[in-house]
C-alpha cells in the first residue's frame, strides 16, 4: 500500500499512523526537488504530485490488488495556487485542484490500468464551511467514484 501527499508527512504525526495502519511506501515533500518542495505555503502543488502519482500507477509492476492513497494540499489556506481561472482565491485554490483531478482521470482512462481501477475521491472535512452550498448536508460526505459505479451491485445479476 502506497501514501502520497506533497507535504510534511510528520505533520500531526501522519507517519506514525500511517506506517502502524499498514502503509508500506511513503511519498511525502522530501522526495521532491527543493523547488518543488517549495512551490505552496504547504509543500508540493497539486499538478506536481498528480503527475508523479500518475507515473506511479501508469508504471507499477505489481500483480493482484493494490491500494494508494493520495492527500492533495493545494485547496488550503493559503489558497495560493499557480491557477488564475476565478478572482476569489479560495473557490480559484478549488478549481485548480479540480482541474488537476480531471486531468490526471483524463489521461489514467488512456492506461491500460484503467479497466481494473477504482477511484474514490473524498473531500476534507474542514472544507464545510468554505464551499457549504456544494455539501450534501448534515452527517453526508460528497464522493466520486471513477469509473461510474456498475448498474448492478457486485455480485448480483442484473434484473
Amino acid at each position: 500500500t502506497d501514501f502520497l501527499y506533497g507535504g510534511d508527512i510528520n505533520f500531526t504525526n501522519m507517519k506514525s499512523y500511517l506506517l502502524s495502519t499498514g502503509y508500506q511506501r511513503l511519498t511525502a515533500n522530501t522526495d521532491f526537488s527543493l523547488a518543488e518542495q517549495t512551490s505552496n505555503a504547504w509543500g508540493v502543488n497539486d499538478d506536481i504530485t498528480f503527475e508523479y502519482l500518475y507515473n506511479q500507477l501508469r508504471n507499477r509492476k505489481e500483480e493482484g490488488p493494490w491500494h494508494t492513497a493520495f492527500l492533495t494540499l493545494s485547496s488550503h489556506e493559503p489558497f495560493e495556487v499557480p491557477y488564475h481561472r476565478l478572482e476569489d482565491k479560495i473557490p480559484n485554490a478549488f478549481a485548480y485542484t479540480d482541474e488537476c483531478l480531471g486531468k490526471f482521470i483524463d489521461r489514467l482512462k488512456q492506461t491500460p490500468a484503467w479497466k481494473d481501477l477504482l477511484v474514490i475521491c473524498l473531500p476534507e472535512t474542514g472544507s464545510r464551511s468554505l464551499l457549504a452550498s456544494a455539501v450534501p448536508g448534515p452527517g453526508h460526505t460528497a464522493a466520486a467514484l471513477y469509473p461510474e459505479a456498475p448498474a448492478a451491485p457486485c455480485g448480483r445479476a442484473s434484473q
